[in-house]
């Protein structure tokens, strides 16, 4: 899990010198509204050095993986 975090907080913490531009994607509600689901969603684009954001309080607190990770690792 070590190298795991260690990638993580390369990638997030920044590769340039600037902090990336956070935009509120409020209108992405409806999606989990639609399947009754609690969630947040984090699409970053490099290219503009930018996170679009649904609930950013959400996204900033931490949680427990669990189950979900065996997905992207498989």
């Amino acid at each position: 899990m070590d190298r795991l975090s260690t990638s993580l907080l390369a990638l997030f913490t920044g590769l340039g010198g600037s902090a990336a531009e956070t935009v509120a994607m409020p209108e992405w509600q409806r999606h989990f509204d639609a399947k009754g689901a609690k969630g947040t969603f984090v699409l970053f684009e490099p290219m503009l050095d930018r996170y679009r954001v649904l609930d950013t309080a959400r996204a900033e607190r931490r949680y427990l993986p669990a189950s979900t990770f065996k997905i992207a690792n498989a």
